[in-house]
C-alpha cells in the first residue's frame, strides 16, 4: 500500500517537472515594440461643445480620422 502510494506521488512529481520544463523550453521570445508601430484597434470619438447665441451644443468628433461624426445637437 505504500508503495503504491509512494510510486504515485513520483510519478506525478516526475509528470510536473516534465510539463514545466517543456513550457520553458517552448515559450515566446521576449519582444520590443516601439510606440510608432502601435495603431489603435477603435477610434478615438469624442464630444466637441460649444456656444453661439447663448445656446450651448455638441458634436462628435473623430480624433483618429479628424473629422466630425453627425450634426451640431442643441444641448440647452
Amino acid at each position: 500500500m505504500k508503495k503504491c502510494n509512494l510510486l504515485k506521488k513520483y510519478g506525478t512529481l516526475f509528470l510536473l517537472l516534465c510539463m514545466l520544463g517543456t513550457s520553458i523550453y517552448y515559450s515566446m521570445p521576449v519582444m520590443t515594440v516601439s510606440a510608432s508601430e502601435i495603431q489603435p484597434l477603435s477610434d478615438d470619438i469624442r464630444w466637441v461643445f460649444k456656444i453661439e447665441n447663448g445656446k450651448k451644443y455638441k458634436r462628435l468628433y473623430n480624433y483618429t480620422t479628424q473629422t466630425w461624426v453627425g450634426n451640431w445637437i442643441l444641448v440647452g
